[in-house]
């Protein structure tokens, strides 16, 4: 019989007791780390600056797409920016889940479609407060049949407009086409696939990837491992590099292009027989920003010249002499200086001076915006394209900030989607034969009493 001091004897529940606390201690060991790991993510997820935070929701209502980039999603029935947010099959903004707008072959008479980026997609505002709906209304007080689809995609170029047109004229077919595109031409950095490229040369995802990518990005679990990964690189590696961002951007649809798309738009509506108008909208910040001063061109050719050529130390005074010139506004001159500065050595002053470069890009979209709308304003006159301009009302050289979402100069808020909707009537309704349309007049303010 074997005795305590035998090793093969053990009394009942002694062998258990150190497994049991190997088992305590291996488990408390886990839930420090998993506790350590939920705080990095933690102070990653609230510390994530606010751009990134709102990438992150626009992004989070986008799909990508073969063909188009991306476009919003279909069926949805969300809240977005403290707004309800409904889509139909195609992605096109609705004002209620039952306005689906399917096709009707006793639908009333006129329907319009309204294309265009955010402002008429009515970012920040209410379905019924975007400019699309306001027009309808107001339509439908001479014309009760009236119907206006707001086809405005969050983001979109003229080259993505331009093919979305195409995908969709003959399935709508609709009375009239309103064309609202300049915002986003003139922005440097696109939501998906940035690759420094402009919009008609970059590469188009393929409809594989775009299954993966979708499905990946809209699963629960994935969508926020996805989510949390981008926030945990930008807390640990902090801001990127500015000239990394700055090389990255580029003018996302450059003027010649601008031209060729919106002059395809109106020759496939005409084709069709389809009546189209311009809307020209002001993208200007809340102070006015003088244009580029004479000369400027050549010292920042100059500078470029000197780079080129191995000349750190002229490419330098050349950009000096351009950044003084244009008093520091503009982005080109910044981005020079850096690029010399670091030939030179000095990397902290190069870092300055990308990153000075990269907050001057606003001032290089909004002097580009007002040749863009130059541009539109000539081809609208080339072509015989009626024009909504909505440059006098809602500022003329600086934003008039009644008529934005505070503290952003480019979605307007209700009072400039009611503004918008009631200088595009007025042309609708001429277009339409409706007599000279005057729902305001000339020189009235056309928000006053509504």
């Amino acid at each position: 019989m074997s005795s305590s001091r035998d090793p093969g004897y053990l009394p009942s529940g002694e062998g258990e007791r150190p497994c049991l606390r190997c088992r305590c201690f291996f488990w408390t060991f886990v839930l420090l780390v998993v506790a350590g790991i939920a705080g990095v993510v933690w102070r990653a997820w609230i510390s994530a600056p606010y751009d990134l935070q709102r990438l992150q929701r626009v992004a989070a209502l986008l799909e990508w797409h073969p063909d188009l980039m991306w476009r919003v999603r279909p069926d949805l029935d969300t809240t977005f920016e403290g707004t309800d947010v409904w889509t139909d099959r195609q992605g096109m903004r609705i004002t209620r889940p039952a306005d689906a707008m399917a096709p009707d072959p006793s639908r009333g008479m006129p329907e319009i479609a309204a294309f265009g980026g955010s402002p008429t997609f009515g970012y920040g505002v209410q379905a019924d407060q975007a400019w699309p709906a306001v027009l309808q209304s107001l339509l439908r007080e001479r014309l009760p049949a009236a119907r206006v689809r707001n086809a405005g995609q969050i983001g979109y170029t003229s080259w993505q407009g331009r093919r979305l047109v195409a995908e969709v004229i003959d399935d709508w077919k609709p009375d009239l086409v309103l064309i609202d595109f300049v915002v986003n031409d003139v922005e440097r950095l696109r939501f998906f696939f940035p690759d420094g490229r402009e919009d008609g040369e970059a590469s188009l995802p393929s409809a594989a990837r775009v299954r993966v990518g979708n499905a990946l990005r809209f699963f629960p679990p994935t969508a926020a491992l996805l989510e949390a990964t981008v926030r945990l690189g930008y807390w640990a590696k902090g801001k990127p590099d500015p000239r990394w961002i700055y090389e990255l951007a580029s003018v996302r649809t450059p003027i010649a292009r601008y031209g060729e798309n919106l002059r395809a738009m109106v020759s496939m509506c005409r084709q069709r027989r389809i009546p189209v108008a311009f809307v020209v909208r002001a993208f200007q910040l809340p102070f006015e920003i003088p244009d580029p001063p004479e000369g400027l061109g050549l010292r920042i050719d100059e500078a470029q010249a000197a780079l080129d050529a191995g000349d750190a130390a002229g490419a330098r005074d050349k950009a000096l002499q351009a950044r003084d010139l244009d008093r520091g506004i503009g982005s080109r001159p910044h981005y020079l200086l850096g690029r010399a500065l670091e030939a030179l050595g000095d990397e902290e002053a190069a870092r300055e001076s990308y990153s000075r470069a990269v907050a001057a890009i606003i001032v290089d979209c909004i002097r580009d915006a007002r040749l863009f709308n130059e541009s539109a304003r000539k081809l609208a006159g080339e072509m015989d394209v009626p024009i909504a301009d909505l440059t006098p009302w809602m500022g003329d050289g600086k934003a008039d900030m009644r008529y934005y979402l505070p503290g952003d100069y480019i979605h307007p808020n209700p009072a400039g989607q009611r503004l918008t909707a009631r200088s595009v009537a007025n042309v609708v309704l001429r277009l339409l034969g409706d007599g000279d349309g005057g729902l305001f007049e000339e020189g009235e303010d056309p928000v006053v009493g509504t």
